[in-house]
């Protein structure tokens, strides 16, 4: 992906990924990532300020996102190549994980508040 590659599919925000990671802005960018992780089957690169132009939002507000999903292990990112790009790596067995706890943990209070 480059910078001027922008997505002609419409990109929708899982409900659970705002839960998991307690951010609308971080669960759009978590679902950004996952579309790119599909589309290159894994590891992409891009600028922060070329994403966050894609996503329509500012800057810091981008990296606040991205440092969420960091912290939560659901992605890792590092530079490489002769101009430092970021490169995005989604972990697809932490995503699984989160998103099947949350699952189960849903259907053990749904099951416990009848």
């Amino acid at each position: 992906m480059n910078n001027t590659q922008i997505p002609k599919k419409r990109i929708g925000v899982n409900p659970d990924h705002i839960t998991i990671t307690g951010s609308l802005t971080a669960a759009y960018l978590l679902a950004q990532i996952i579309y790119w992780d599909k589309t290159y089957n894994g590891e992409f690169y891009n600028s922060d300020k070329a994403f966050a132009d894609q996503l329509k939002i500012g800057l810091d507000a981008f990296k606040a996102a991205k440092s969420i999903l960091k912290n939560l292990n659901l992605v890792s990112f590092f530079q490489k190549g002769p101009y430092r790009a970021t490169y995005y790596v989604l972990d697809r067995d932490v995503l699984k994980k989160v998103e099947d706890d949350l699952t189960s943990f849903s259907n053990l209070r749904a099951f416990t508040e009848r």
